[in-house]
Parts: structure tokens; C-alpha cells; sequence
């Protein structure tokens, strides 16, 4: 029934009615009830073969893999695999396995998906494949000369199943001596008893076969072989220069195998089985010369350079493409087997040659390659060649090795100090990469993810490792050693291209290094005693490195504080909310970000501030940083640049650090000696600061200085009054009528006193009279407490009269004080005193009369004073000016106020603004260069 029929979820009724042709009353029906409880769209499921799978024959002991392919399908998805019914238990697209020799002929792989309430199944049947028919091996002659006598091997009668074409490889010990499809080849032996030839059909199904022989040495070999090395291989006798590189190898002493190696430096290998012969030679001749030593290095390293100088071949070598995974993944496990000479094997250098201790990773001394002896220095810098040669050739194999591994599969390779680690990741989601004996471990983000998808140009990322037990560096002339284990890590995308490539700082990685345990437990604790002063410790810190301390007791409860290049103060210290209770242990970690060395200093208090008892605690620091491996510098060494230490407590037998490049990395913690600050031995001194104590006393104090300052401002000084005469200008007035004597009398407060010209305004019967005081601003004659005497015509002023004093704004005061003005007139035997008791401001005049009763001369007011301002201005305007004229008093002899607040010849008559800013502006520049001439850099 085609499904627009049926309805989900409904009880279908289908009735079917038959009816006769002939008769047509003959008819009958028949029901169908059906109920639909889903939609039934069957899922497109196969499987397709990526290795040990074509032509649906299998190889056991090799691995299995498939890859389930679902164009429909939605996740979330359920895979099942099964394998002669027995579930594999790898609930995803791929299968993995790796199929014993037990597996029967034929296998039958199951898969079942179930996709949002769909399911699709489907299977794959494998025969296992039969390893080719031997036959017959010969070798001729059966005994001769080690790399003179050419041996003729043939294989015959080999038969496999299908007849497919057979692949002969011929191997001496562990070098490849020659891989044909003939099995019929001419070889020089050396000194090994027995050639093993591996037979092996399309599907690399393989039989093995020993050929014995003897030989003997070849005389003389130490002194010709080196010779003619180099006319060996350019005449393209290589088969025979290998088995000469072989023998010196194995037997000669390394300068031999130097000279050998040299004769064919510039010699360029034809075939990957070449570039592993070579690797492996290298490996046998450090085997044989162990343990290492400078000059054996340095000749591993001549023969390492050859391998890099011909690496590049390989891309064009496609005779063996079926093999270049398998020869990729035996060339890393070579280069681990190599680097493993290179770790603790210390060379026994003189104590006089290099004044260090290699067995002290703490020591202080700072070593550095400057000051070395030239002899030491060419010595360590062949290790330094040695490993360096060997990362690069590593890189080379992770580069190809990327092009030829397959999704989730995964080599590893372990030795006793290293673990190589090769990965390829498929699946889009954050990565943790941990290597086989869990000593490293990487992290990726998903973040970072998408950005390495995106410049590789890949979405298939292989991560490449190697994970080093101890030290691979320990020659480095540094104080720098780690304490932790190593980690050569590499990310390369599908076509090669490698992370280490990429200048991307918004690239996260984390890395987890085990910590050696023997420095764990060197590390001790430091107990200290607080009495009744804070205690402060400083450190010496390096950049970016973390500072841990660690409280294992107390006795009372206490207050923690850590600071970085600042040192902290009790009142810091109580703002701080770090406290370490009694008997709790704690761990406190500084995050140091600063890049250059500091120090960091560590206050120690107790909570309770007033609690007088001692207080005995216990604690230890430590600080952990990370370290990247220079290798692109003159002189490598371990560098604390771009590598940053991220947590020291939350894995304990990890240390973290945080990158954003490919490179070599490890971390160190060491101990940190303590350098305690002079303690403060009084208890007050230590008592916290009341704040409100001290506003309230700086609020006492202010009122009691303005009640002085009022005070003083008010009190009249008791001096003896001063009398200043006056003279007149004899050439207006004949002196024999000056009759009339006036007495001015100034107050003796502070500000009574003015240098302003004072002017005198009579009038009487006479008429109006102006007499005006003219003072000189830097001896005036109205002092405080002074009586200034003039005389003036009896011609122009009489008595009774009305007088009005004031004074211009040429003063250097804003007001003065005018206590009385006496006239006394000789003439008529008169005299009135005037009561004023007033101050007098510059904009302010003062009338007062000698006619009390009078009210046509005066209107009305109380002790005959009338004050009244020239010219009315607003409280704000008369407070501006007041209180300028007041820090013109006070600061008129500062050097740089005088122009802007000016004294009497910068008043606002004399000088306007502008020019006041620029007589300003030029004593500005004069000081500055004064100051700087004389402190100069200082």
C-alpha cells in the first residue's frame, strides 16, 4: 500500500469487495483493520572499506578498518557493530579492530543504526586471505667474503590464490637489502648468519623465509673501506656501499665511521628503504659505541644530516606507496629508539673544563655559553646538533605520515624514557590527547579548533608527539632544568601543512606534565613564630611564574596577603580576605603575569588583632613556570617566553601551562629561599588606623586654628603709637596759616594698616576742601597702630565741618582700619575728635559730622557714621574680591603667583590678564630649565 493511504496514528478500515463478472449478484468482501504507528522511510546505510578490507578478503593481525556511510541520516545516531555476532562495543562511524590470527576464513561484520526512531542495518562478509605458496629459495655460493662477494638469491614457484603479483623483500638483520616483485636479485652480505625474505600477496598477506649462508670478515677493512666510499656510490654500487656502512658500524671505532659517513656526505638516497637503512646504521653504531659521548654524538649527527638532506625524495617514490605508512610510523619508532641515547647518558666532563653540577637542577649558579672553554663548548654543541637534527627529522615524518594515516587510527611507540604518539582526529569537538604512559597530556579547544581547521585547510587534524620521561636537554649551560616531563607536540593538517607554521596568538592550548616525584618529596616546610608585629617575606620571582604557598597548621587563625613588586601594609592587609583557620591547611597561589623578574612579598598577621598570645605556623613555597625550548636560537636553551603556568593546586601531580604555539615544553617547580623583612617591634604601631578618630581630631584642630586666626585678626597689639608727620607742599600754601592740624589713627589688628592713597574730603563753611594722603607702596605712613600728622590752610577748612573719608584701589590691602581723625584748629583755639572704629574697604566711603543736632547736614544715623558703597555690588562679587585681595596678602612673595596675583605694580591698572599670563609663562620656562640643567637625568 503506498503510504498516502495510511494515516499515522489512526485505525486504517480497508475492505475489499470481489465481484463476478458473469453474475453479478455473486460478489463478497473482506476487511482489513490496520493500525499505523510510525512512518516506515528506510535508511540508505553502507559500509565502505579503508584498510584490510578490499576485494573482501582480510589479513589477520592486521588492523580492521571500515567507515559506516549515511547521507540521510540526522543526528542524534546510534551505531552498533558486531563481528561474528559479537558486539565490538564502538558506538560510532567508524570500526577499528584489529583481527587476531584465531578469526575464522570468514568473518561477518554487522552494523545497526537507529536515527531518531528510524533504523538501518546492513552487513559485510570478509574471507580471510591465503598467504602466498613459498616455493623454493636459493643462495649462491653459500659462503664468501663480507661485502666482496656477490650472492645470487632466487625465489621461485611462489603461488598465490588469485595469482596476483607477488612482493619479495629482502632484509639482513634490520636493514632492508632489497624489495622486487622477481625475487630474484644479486646482494653483498655481511657478517650476519641468516637473510629473511618476506613473501606477500596483494593483500599484504605474508609468508617469511630464512636463508642461511656464511661469510667471512673482509681484511684490512679500517684502513681502504673509507677510501673508496665515495666511488661506491657514484657508481651506483649502492646495495654494496650500505653493506660496507653496515659492517663499519658494527665494528669499526667511530672515527672509521666518520670518515665513511663524510666520503659520502653529498650522496642523496633513491629509496625510503634507503632513508631507513641509514637511520638504522645510525642506530647500531650508538648501540655498539654506548655509552654516548660527545664525539659519538657528533658522528650520529653527520649521519642524521645525510638523512635531512635526502628526505625530500619521498613525495615521488611511488613504488613503495603501499608501504610509506608502515615505513613512516618504523622511521619514528626509530628516531624514540635513538633520542632514548641521548637521555641520561651524561658525558663525564672536567671539573676544570666547566665548573657545574649536572645532578643539581636547583643549583644558582647561572651558567651561560659565553665564558666556556672553547673545547667545552664545541663538545656540547655537538649534542645540541645531535637533537636538534633529530626534531627536525621528526617534523619531516610527521609532515608525511599526515598524508597517509587515516582518521582514528592511532600509533604509539614507548621505550623506556620516551613515548611517540601519532594521532589523526576526525570528529569535530575538542581535543584530549594523552599520551601512552600518561605522563603528558593536550588539550585543545574548540575554539582554537576551528581556527587550526580553517589555516590548515583541513578537517582531519594529526597530532604528533613525542613524550619524554626526563630531561632530553640536560647539556644546556642553564640554571633553567625541568622538573617535570617533556613534550614535543605538532599539529598537522591532511596535506602536511603543520601548526608550528601558523604566528596566531588567539591559539589556546593546555598542557598537563607529570612532576617528578623525587622533587616532590625534597621540597620541605619552613615554620615560623608571630608575636605582636605583622610579618613580611620576599621572594625573588621569575616572570610569569607562579608562587604556591602552602599552610600546613596553625595554631591560631591568620590573615594571608601576597603581593607582587608592591609591598603591603597592615591597613592592605586587613582588606585582604584570604584567612588560614586554626589546624586548616590551605594553599595560596599568586598568578604572576608580570613578564620581567620581580618580587613578591608575603604578609602574615593574625585575625584577631588584639589577641596578644604567639602564633606558631607552618607553611612552604614553591613556584612552578613553564618552559619552551629555543631552538631557533644561536645558542638553544630553556626559555620562559610564550609558555604560561595556569594552576598549581587543582591537579597536584601536574603542572599546567598555557600555549598558543607548537614547540618543545616543559614546566619546573623548585623551592623559594625566604628573605623575612626587619620586624616592627611596637605594639601600637601595629594597631589598625580608626578613621572616624581621625577626621574627628583633624575637624578639632581646624576649628581651634580659625578661633586663633579670629582671634588674632581682632586683638589690638599694645604698641607705642607711632606719629608720622606729613609734610605739605610748601609752594601752595604759606606756612604761617596752616592752623589746622589733622591726627589720622590707624588700628593695630593685622590687616590695619594700607599703602593706598587716603583721601580727606572737609566741608564747612568755607566750602568743600579734598585732602589727599599719597604714599609710597614700600614705606607707606599708615602702618598698624601709627598716627600720621599734616597740616593744612585755616583759609580752606573750619570747625564745625562734615567729613568723608575713602581711598583709591592703588593699595596693596583691600581695607585698612581707621581707629579716630582729630582736627584741631589753633587759630580759634578748637578741637573735635572724629570716632570712627571702622574698617574702610576701597569701593566704601565714610561721612561723619560735628553737627549732632543738625539733621539738614546729616539725615540720620547712629553715632553720626553714615557707610555707604560707590558702587553696589552683590555679596558673591564682594566675597570674589575679598577674598582674591586676601592670597594677593599671602602669597605675594611666591615666585611664581607674583604675576598672576601680582603685587602693587601688577595690579589690574598696570597690567591687564594677558600680560600677567606671560610674565608667568616665562618664569614657567626659566624654572623648568633651571631645574633640569641642575638635576639633569637624575
Amino acid at each position: 500500500l503506498p503510504a498516502s493511504v495510511l494515516s499515522k496514528g489512526e485505525i486504517n478500515r480497508i475492505t475489499l469487495n470481489v465481484t463476478s463478472k458473469l453474475v453479478s449478484e455473486r460478489t463478497n468482501s473482506a476487511i482489513q483493520m490496520i493500525h499505523v504507528v510510525r512512518d516506515r522511510i528506510p535508511i540508505s546505510l553502507d559500509v565502505e572499506c579503508i584498510k584490510n578490507c578490499h576485494s573482501n578478503l582480510y589479513v589477520a593481525d592486521v588492523m580492521l578498518h571500515l567507515r559506516a556511510i549515511c547521507f540521510r541520516c540526522r543526528m542524534p545516531i546510534n551505531y552498533t557493530w558486531t563481528l561474528n555476532g559479537k558486539d565490538i562495543e564502538q558506538d560510532k562511524p567508524r570500526l577499528i579492530t584489529k583481527l587476531t590470527a584465531d578469526q575464522p576464513d570468514e568473518i561477518v561484520v554487522k552494523l545497526s543504526v537507529i536515527e531518531r526512531a528510524r533504523t538501518g542495518y546492513t552487513e559485510l562478509k570478509l574471507l580471510k586471505s591465503k598467504a602466498p605458496t613459498v616455493g623454493e629459495c636459493t643462495i649462491e655460493p653459500n659462503s664468501g667474503i663480507e661485502c666482496t662477494t656477490r650472492y645470487h638469491i632466487r625465489c621461485e614457484k611462489g603461488i598465490t590464490l588469485l595469482h596476483d603479483p607477488l612482493l619479495y623483500t629482502f632484509r639482513l638483520g634490520n636493514i632492508y637489502e632489497e624489495n622486487n616483485n622477481s625475487g630474484d636479485t644479486f646482494l653483498y652480505l655481511n657478517s650476519k648468519d641468516s637473510i629473511t625474505v618476506r613473501i606477500c600477496n596483494f593483500h599484504f598477506s605474508c609468508e617469511f623465509k630464512t636463508i642461511s649462508f656464511s661469510v667471512e670478515s673482509m681484511p684490512n677493512s679500517s684502513k681502504n673501506l673509507h677510501i673508496n666510499a665515495g666511488k661506491i656510490f657514484e657508481e651506483g654500487k649502492r646495495q654494496l656501499g650500505f653493506c660496507m656502512l653496515q659492517v663499519i658500524s658494527d665494528k669499526e671505532p667511530g672515527p672509521v665511521f666518520l670518515q665513511y659517513i663524510q666520503a659520502i656526505d653529498h650522496d642523496r638516497s633513491q629509496t625510503l628503504l634507503e632513508l631507513v637503512n641509514t637511520l638504522e646504521i645510525s642506530h647500531n653504531f650508538m648501540a655498539n659505541a654506548a655509552p654516548l659521548n660527545s664525539f659519538h654524538a657528533y658522528v650520529s649527527s653527520r649521519i642524521l644530516e645525510r638523512v635531512i638532506f635526502t628526505f625530500d625524495f619521498i613525495r615521488n617514490d611511488y613504488e613503495i606507496f603501499d608501504m610509506t605508512e608502515e615505513i613512516c610510523l618504523s622511521l619514528g619508532d626509530l628516531l624514540t629508539n635513538i633520542v632514548n641515547f641521548y637521555i641520561d647518558n651524561k658525558e663525564n666532563l672536567e671539573i676544570e673544563l666547566i665548573d657545574r653540577d649536572f645532578d643539581d637542577p636547583h643549583g644558582e649558579i647561572y651558567v651561560d655559553w659565553s665564558p666556556f672553554n672553547i673545547t667545552v663548548t664545541k663538545r656540547i654543541n655537538r649534542y645540541a646538533t645531535a637533537v636538534q637534527t633529530i626534531m627536525e627529522i621528526g617534523k619531516i615524518i610527521g609532515e608525511e605520515l599526515s598524508r597517509y594515516m587515516h582518521p582514528e587510527e592511532l600509533h604509539d611507540y614507548v621505550t623506556e624514557y620516551v613515548n611517540y604518539k601519532a594521532e589523526m582526529i576526525e570528529k569535530y569537538e575538542s581535543i584530549k590527547y594523552t599520551s601512552n604512559d600518561t605522563l603528558c597530556t593536550f588539550e585543545v579547544p574548540l575554539a582554537s579548533i576551528d581556527n587550526l581547521r580553517e589555516q590548515l585547510m583541513s578537517n582531519n587534524l594529526m597530532v604528533h608527539s613525542w613524550c619524554f620521561k626526563k630531561n632530553l636537554f640536560w647539556w644546556a649551560p642553564e640554571d633553567w632544568s625541568p622538573t617535570t616531563a617533556v613534550l614535543g607536540i605538532n599539529i598537522f593538517g591532511r596535506y602536511g601543512k603543520s601548526a608550528a607554521q601558523i604566528d596566531d596568538t588567539k591559539q589556546l592550548y593546555k598542557l598537563n606534565l607529570r612532576k617528578d616525584d623525587t622533587i616532590q618529596q625534597n621540597l620541605t616546610y619552613k615554620t615560623g613564630v608571630l608575636y605582636h608585629s605583622m610579618v613580611t617575606y620576599k621572594v625573588k620571582l621569575h616572570g610569569h611564574a607562579n608562587l604556591l604557598v602552602e599552610f600546613l597548621n596553625t595554631t591560631k587563625s591568620l590573615q594571608i596577603l601576597i603581593t607582587m613588586n608592591v609591598e603591603p601594609t597592615l591597613a592592605n592587609l586587613h582588606d585582604s580576605n584570604c584567612h588560614v583557620s586554626t589546624g586548616q591547611q590551605r594553599s595560596i597561589v599568586l598568578k604572576n603575569y608580570c613578564p620581567d623578574d620581580g618580587i613578591a612579598y608575603l604578609a602574615v598577621y593574625k585575625a584577631k588583632s588584639f589577641d596578644t598570645s604567639n602564633v606558631t605556623y607552618t607553611f612552604r613555597l614553591t613556584a612552578q613556570e613553564c618552559g619552551v625550548w629555543g631552538s631557533g636560537e644561536t645558542n638553544p636553551r630553556w626559555m620562559r617566553q610564550f609558555c604560561y603556568s595556569h594552576n598549581l593546586e587543582q591537579a597536584p601531580k601536574y603542572a599546567q601551562c598555557t600555549i598558543n604555539h607548537m614547540s618543545m615544553f616543559a614546566a619546573k617547580e623548585y623551592p623559594i629561599n625566604l628573605y623575612p623583612i626587619q620586624k616592627r617591634r611596637k605594639y601600637a604601631n601595629d594597631m589598625p588606623l580608626n578613621m572616624n578618630c581621625i577626621i574627628f581630631n583633624i575637624i578639632l584642630i581646624f576649628g581651634a586654628l580659625c578661633l586663633l586666626f579670629w582671634a588674632q585678626m581682632r586683638m589690638h597689639y599694645k604698641k607705642i603709637n607711632l606719629i608720622r608727620v606729613i609734610k605739605a607742599n610748601r609752594n601752595e600754601v604759606r606756612p604761617e596759616i596752616e592752623n589746622i592740624v589733622i591726627h589720622v589713627h590707624t588700628g593695630g589688628m593685622l590687616l590695619a594698616r594700607t599703602t593706598a592713597n587716603i583721601k580727606l574730603i572737609f566741608k564747612s563753611d568755607l566750602g568743600r576742601y579734598k585732602v589727599v594722603i599719597y604714599q609710597n607702596p614700600i614705606e607707606p605712613h599708615l602702618q598698624e597702630n601709627t598716627s600720621c600728622l599734616l597740616r593744612v590752610s585755616d583759609e580752606k577748612v573750619m570747625l564745625p565741618c562734615i567729613l568723608t573719608i575713602s581711598h583709591d584701589q592703588s593699595g596693596r590691602y583691600p581695607s585698612w582700619f581707621c581707629r579716630s581723625l582729630q582736627v584741631d584748629d589753633l587759630s580759634r583755639n578748637l578741637s573735635y575728635t572724629f570716632p570712627i572704629y571702622s574698617w574702610i574697604k576701597h569701593a566704601q566711603k565714610i561721612r561723619i559730622s560735628c553737627y549732632p543736632l543738625d539733621s539738614k547736614h546729616m539725615k540720620s544715623s547712629q553715632n553720626q557714621i553714615i557707610i555707604y558703597e560707590v558702587n553696589e555690588k552683590s555679596r558673591w562679587k564682594r566675597f570674589k574680591l575679598r577674598f582674591r585681595h586676601y592670597i594677593k596678602f599671602y602669597f605675594i612673595n611666591w615666585f611664581m603667583f607674583q604675576p598672576i596675583l601680582g603685587p602693587w605694580r601688577y595690579n589690574d591698572n598696570s597690567c591687564n590678564a594677558y600680560g600677567r599670563i606671560c610674565i608667568w609663562t616665562c618664569k614657567t620656562i626659566l624654572t623648568i630649565t633651571l631645574v633640569f640643567c641642575y638635576y639633569k637625568s637624575t
